[in-house]
């Protein structure tokens, strides 16, 4: 224990920069595991490909695409939680909801759609950071859109 006891905001700070510090180390050790390749002819065969065309990717090639993105994934597996986590608990609150009396008859498209944003923050809050303030504010944002459309 330290003597001193961080304000909410200072140990957001802390907390959203370990996060960045344990993306960037992820970062680097992929990029030793990966190096980096060249993928303009990746994205030209992308682009060339028809509707539901495969499209052939090397086992490098395919590194290097994981590897720029994983970063941040590993930043948001520390605030949002284990995605396949965060997935089953959002589908969960998602079938609660669509098996309910108001889902199709009585809510509207705005209040389905708010209530469907709500339940994968709730599912963050229940998988990742609870005191990620982010969540709570999204929360917040989607009720209030929700609210202001009603008559």
């Amino acid at each position: 224990m330290s003597d001193f006891d961080y304000s909410p905001a200072d140990q957001e700070a802390l907390e959203r920069r370990r996060a960045r510090v344990a993306a960037a180390e992820y970062a680097a050790q992929a990029a030793q595991t990966y190096p980096e390749i060249d993928l303009t002819d990746v994205e030209e065969r992308l682009r060339r490909a028809g509707p539901n065309q495969a499209v052939q990717v090397s086992q490098e090639e395919m590194a290097a695409v994981v590897q720029g993105r994983m970063p941040v994934l590993a930043e948001r597996e520390f605030t949002h939680g284990n995605f396949a986590a965060t997935a089953l608990i959002t589908q969960r609150l998602k079938d609660v909801g669509r098996n309910t009396p108001n889902w199709q008859s009585v809510l509207t498209d705005v209040q389905r759609e708010s209530l469907e944003g709500i339940f994968v923050k709730i599912a963050r809050i229940l998988s990742g950071d609870p005191n990620h303030p982010d969540h709570w504010r999204d929360i917040e944002g989607g009720a209030r859109l929700s609210r202001e459309q009603l008559p």
